[in-house]
């Protein structure tokens, strides 16, 4: 589930015609903020853009670097451009669970709500994840007012984003450190879930929401066996 959404967002980046724009857009990949400052200084434009629509503010959100990205929109960087999939730079660096960034962006009036071609919005990209940046980033997209009820073109909203990815499969039982350390894994994947479900519900979610299938977020918590999330929900739909 997660590499399914990381690959509708993630793309090569390649040379385009113009020199100057894939200098620019190299040097905000790298994080290299004076080489920007200089090549902007020479007249590149900002905004400029690869083949795939994405300028030097997304590639330098998505890599982190986050002085390249406060000089970009000190400079005047759209903050809400898009790429051909109409990706935004706060849903790449949500992607890469890049929690100042993300941040960053959003001081700078990212909008929270945009919706990417597929429907995928910051806060889905960043419930489905199972990083602790990445809930450090739910709880920055609800505190700034995120539509916790937007669905994607499946129907799905962030709650049951937040439930559906299934635990990675087992080590072979070769080693005994191995199968100890999936374990540990597992049980670190399945405790940010819990919490960035119970976020999404206490926030306000719709539970009685159901996806293009017929899915709530009950019935996926029990088709992925999450017992804690199931407990979770009961507990809210019967306040």
């Amino acid at each position: 589930m997660i590499l399914e959404l990381a690959l509708h967002f993630v793309l090569p980046l390649m040379a385009t015609t113009q020199t100057n724009r894939v200098d620019l857009l190299n040097a905000a990949q790298q994080g290299d903020t004076a080489g920007v400052r200089s090549l902007i200084d020479q007249g590149v434009d900002v905004d400029v853009t690869d083949r795939y629509g994405r300028t030097a503010l997304m590639v330098a959100a998505q890599a982190g670097h986050s002085e390249t990205v406060r000089l970009l929109l000190r400079l005047g960087a759209k903050v809400d451009a898009t790429n051909e999939l109409r990706s935004t730079s706060l849903m790449l660096a949500t992607l890469s669970g890049k929690a100042d960034v993300a941040a960053l962006l959003v001081d700078n009036g990212a909008d929270v709500n945009a919706q990417a071609s597929n429907g995928l919005t910051a806060l889905m990209l960043a419930a489905a994840s199972r990083e602790q940046s990445s809930l450090q980033i739910v709880r920055l997209l609800i505190a700034h007012n995120s539509d916790l009820n937007i669905v994607d073109d499946n129907g799905r909203t962030a709650l049951m984003y937040s439930i559906l990815s299934p635990p990675p499969p087992p080590p072979p039982p070769s080693s005994d450190n191995a199968l100890t350390q999936w374990y540990r894994e597992v049980g670190d994947r399945r405790a940010i879930q819990k919490e960035t479900a119970s976020l999404l519900i206490k926030a306000g979610s719709e539970l009685s929401a159901k996806d293009h299938e017929g899915n709530t977020a009950e019935s996926l918590a029990k088709a992925y066996q999450q017992r804690e999330i199931l407990e979770l929900l009961r507990a809210a739909s019967q306040k």
